[in-house]
């Protein structure tokens, strides 16, 4: 299923649609990567804010001045990434979406690259590029996205902060699940290809993706992303998702006993990172499936 732009002359209509709380601290590079784009279609910025108590709403007034179109607006009556995200889609006024987050950096040509998929496309996943806002962070696992990129062996999805869709596609499914907390861009993307769409990539819409800047940050955000695999598998199991396999969860936590003295005592930074990251993908599915009475390790 797609939507066709009949003429090369004409450029798709592109809403970027930014969700923040909080965000003051990178907030001012990511637009003005946006304010340096050159893109021969209309399209406007339309930023987001769930609450932020920080400097924020002044960063995006000072950063009118390179924009034709930035709206900033608040989206208060709840909390969760998909709300916000919804929220921005009722305030904007172009036929395509693309979602980006407030720490990262879009790169050169980004709207472009989505402007050329959308000519033909309604579900768009652009690329991550994970080392130049990172040289000092600890070693991470790199994340994913698009339509080579199974998630939990069942199908591709598109990572939410770089993420294009059109507005009649992102209508006939009625937008983000506003209960799903985490794996919220997980669950639209199986949904769209549920009801027909196939997710294509535009390697040339590259952003520049922003590790969380501390080994606790990031565990927290690996149980969060855990805890949401249980919720997926319980929502799509039906639909033909598979069950974790019960051995393997075992091998990883007999490897976590077993590893746990050289984790205390020998190992380097990034193999420490791994034991952390297996220990809280560990928990925050057993934590979940104990939740929701179902069984997903």
């Amino acid at each position: 299923m797609f939507t066709r732009i009949e003429s090369s002359m004409q450029w798709p209509s592109l809403s970027v649609i930014i969700p923040l709380r909080n965000a003051e601290k990178f907030l001012a590079m990511q637009l003005a990567a946006l304010g340096a784009q050159e893109y021969p279609g209309v399209w406007e910025v339309v930023v987001v804010d769930n609450g932020s108590t920080d400097n924020s709403e002044n960063i995006v007034e000072r950063a009118q001045h390179m924009f034709s179109n930035l709206r900033y607006i608040r989206a208060v009556d709840r909390s969760g990434v998909g709300y916000v995200r919804n929220v921005g889609t009722k305030e904007a006024k172009r036929d395509f979406f693309v979602f980006v987050d407030a720490d990262d950096v879009v790169a050169e040509g980004f709207l472009r690259a989505y402007g050329d998929a959308f000519r033909d496309h309604d579900l768009v996943a652009g690329a991550l590029e994970t080392e130049s806002l990172n040289q000092l962070s600890p070693w991470r696992f790199p994340p994913f996205t698009g339509s080579r990129c199974i998630a939990l062996g069942y199908k591709p999805f598109i990572i939410g902060c770089n993420m294009g869709i059109s507005r009649r596609a992102f209508q006939d499914v009625g937008g983000f699940d506003e209960d799903c907390m985490n794996g919220e861009d997980v669950e639209l993307s199986w949904r769209l290809q549920l009801k027909g769409y196939e997710i294509i990539d535009a390697p040339g819409a590259v952003l520049h993706y922003r590790f969380r800047d501390s080994i606790g940050a990031t565990f927290r955000q690996t149980v969060a992303y855990a805890e949401a695999h249980v919720e997926l598998y319980q929502r799509y199991a039906r639909y033909g998702m598979p069950r974790s396999s019960t051995r393997g969860a075992i091998g990883n936590y007999w490897w976590l006993v077993m590893s746990l003295p050289r984790f205390l005592f020998l190992w380097a930074p990034q193999e420490r990172e791994r034991w952390l990251h297996k220990a809280a993908e560990c928990w925050g599915r057993a934590r979940a499936s104990v939740l929701r009475k179902t069984l997903y390790l």
